[in-house]
Order: C-alpha cells, then sequence, then structure tokens
C-alpha cells in the first residue's frame, strides 16, 4: 500500500499530512512486499533515552550501527575470511568517529563500502590475503535492509532520535527527516540536519544520503551540501513522466521516493555507481533526470 493511498484511507483527506503519518506509512511499505526490510520500532518517548533494550542490539547510545546485523552480514558475504579479522573489522565500523572530520571520515568509510578492504591472515600456516565486502552489489537480496524510527543517539551534548534510519547491512547508509505537510522541508534542513550534523556527527561517518520529505516534497542531498543543492525525487520509476502538480496535489512525494529509491535493487546500484567526491572533500550524490531514477 502506498503512502497516500494508506494515509488517504485512514483520514479522507489530501490538505494536511502529519509528521507520525508520513513515517508510520513509510515503514508500512517498507515492511511489506515487496520491498521486505527489517522494522525496528523504537519508543520516542525521552524516558527511553538511555534504554539500550530498543531492539537495535547497540552495545550503547554513542553506536549508530546495528553491531549484531553488521556482524551476521560480514560472515554471510565473507565466508572465507577469518572470523577474528571480521571481529577487527567489526569493531572499527562501530566505534564513535564524532572526533574526526566526518567528511574525511566519510570519504574514507565510502571507498571502503564501496570497494571494500584487503585483510592479510594465515590460511594453512600461510601467509595470504583477501578482500572483506560490506555490500553485495550484484545480488541486492543478498543483504540484509533494516529501517529503524525514532532511534535515540547520544551525541557531544544532546540526544537526538532521527525520524526513519535506513541500514543495509546494519550500516547507517540514508537518513530520513520528515515534517507535517504544511511545514516547508527546507525546515528540515536549518532545524534538523544541521543540529544533528552538530550534536550526533557520528551517524553521518557510514551516511550516503539524507532525504527531507514533508509528503507533498521530497528532496535529497549529501549530508554536508547546502540546501541549495537538495534536490527533488520526482519519479517512482524509469517508465514515469515527472509531473510536479500530481506529486503534491495528491501528496505521493514519500510514496515516490520509497518505491524509486528505497527498492533494494535501486538503492544498492544509487550507492555504488551514483555517489562521487571531489578532491576527497565535496560529496556529490546523482540528480534525478528525466530518464533515470
Amino acid at each position: 500500500m502506498g503512502v497516500y493511498l494508506y494515509l488517504n484511507q485512514r483520514f479522507k483527506m489530501k490538505s494536511f499530512i502529519s509528521e507520525d503519518d508520513i513515517e508510520q506509512a513509510i515503514l508500512k511499505m517498507l515492511e511489506a512486499a515487496p520491498y521486505s526490510y527489517q522494522v525496528v520500532r523504537c519508543d520516542p518517548s525521552p524516558e527511553k533515552m538511555e534504554d539500550l533494550n530498543d531492539g537495535t542490539g547497540r552495545a550503547n547510545k554513542k553506536q549508530c550501527v546495528l553491531p549484531a546485523i553488521l556482524r551476521e552480514s560480514l560472515t554471510k558475504l565473507n565466508p572465507n575470511i577469518p572470523s577474528d579479522k571480521l571481529d577487527e573489522i567489526a569493531h572499527e565500523l562501530s566505534r564513535d568517529y564524532s572526533g574526526t572530520d566526518i567528511t574525511a571520515t566519510n570519504y574514507t568509510l565510502y571507498k571502503k563500502l564501496r570497494d571494500g578492504v584487503r585483510v592479510k591472515f594465515i590460511r594453512d600456516g600461510k601467509s595470504d590475503f583477501d578482500d572483506v565486502a560490506f555490500i553485495d552489489f550484484d545480488n541486492p537480496e543478498n543483504n540484509t535492509f533494516t529501517a529503524v524510527s525514532q532511534m535515540w543517539i547520544q551525541g557531544r551534548f544532546n540526544y537526538r532520535r532521527p525520524d526513519v534510519l535506513i541500514f543495509v547491512n546494519g550500516l547507517p547508509l540514508v537518513f530520513i527527516e520528515l515534517k507535517n505537510s504544511t511545514v516547508k522541508i527546507e525546515e528540515a534542513y536549518n532545524k534538523n540536519l544541521t543540529s544533528y550534523k552538530k550534536d550526533i556527527p557520528n551517524l553521518f561517518a557510514l551516511n550516503q544520503i539524507c532525504v527531507l520529505s514533508n509528503g507533498f516534497e521530497t528532496k535529497l542531498g549529501a549530508f554536508n551540501a547546502s540546501y541549495d543543492y537538495f534536490f527533488e525525487w520526482l519519479k517512482s520509476s524509469e517508465d514515469d513522466k515527472i509531473d510536479r502538480k500530481y506529486i503534491r496535489g495528491e501528496g505521493v512525494s514519500a510514496e515516490y521516493m520509497v518505491k524509486g529509491l528505497l527498492n533494494k535493487a535501486t538503492l544498492i546500484d544509487y550507492i555504488e555507481n551514483f555517489i562521487l567526491f571531489e578532491n576527497q572533500s565535496i560529496k556529490i550524490i546523482a540528480r534525478i533526470t528525466s530518464s533515470w531514477v
């Protein structure tokens, strides 16, 4: 069921969609076929900020990965790599990168995600090496996709909880911030994304795509891009014709984003082939065109 259809069945109206309505509709879409994501709904109550029993399996609230899923995925994708080497890699990816230059760290980690990491070890008494993969780009269904809502993260000064985070193999690759349909999505950038980067920079060490949406309008951009470089997501499939009036009038913007970006094959393809860095410091993600989603 699409985001708009779900909302319209519940409220019989198109003039207003709340932030929570959009969030729940996105989660319902992702949970169902054909997407079939694992979905974790954390408790957004302030008294649960420090509660580790939130379904994410984290060792502490500063962690931004899903450690159990990460470790299981590394084993699944790299059955011939010694366990101790995979333990080291999982530990490194689970660390707090807040004290680093997050843009430089993001570049380094993106290269690892895309190209893998070469490790050396002893096999049958002899020195050997192999490449560790973090994502199976050839077989999207071989990866584990998880959507987590309202996950409390301990930052430098505050606890923050993004609306929805999309994890691939336990790694937080997509950030989604939502607003009521009556709020301009620029506020999601100015008031939320900007403050999250300040308060919980560790979340963006592995981030690849940031999504801002109020249901009627959805924009994508790199975490360190200015708002001017965020672009509208306007198609749900490659064959769609762009119709901004219909998208905004019917409130299908978030639905198009789920169908067009978050289906497993497209998301994996996007991460592998449509992200680049200029001079290792300016992150660029592909804009939607009339011929590609």
